[in-house]
């Protein structure tokens, strides 16, 4: 079974305050991953919480999260300038 909980807030900052709540430990003692930074939206229309991954290091032994990492990939060439204007 997995340490790792999610907690979620209006920002990154917000949710790790309540990782390290809920774990009793402080930042440098968490072991944590950002899933989502949120957004405030337009005029908070459309805004989206902050999602984190969190682990005290303690229960992990100092390791890294184990969760895969997605494929990277690369980015397609930009399109040939047409510099006859």
């Amino acid at each position: 079974m997995s340490a790792y909980k999610e907690f979620t807030g209006k920002t990154v900052e917000e949710a790790l305050r309540l990782a390290r709540e809920a774990f009793g430990a402080g930042l440098d003692d968490l072991d944590f991953e950002i899933l989502t930074p949120g957004s405030r939206g337009v005029l908070g229309m459309g805004a989206e919480p902050a999602r984190i991954l969190a682990a005290p290091r303690s229960e992990l032994g100092g390791a890294a999260p184990k969760r895969e990492a997605a494929a990277a990939r690369p980015l397609p060439p930009p399109p040939p300038r047409d510099d006859r204007e």
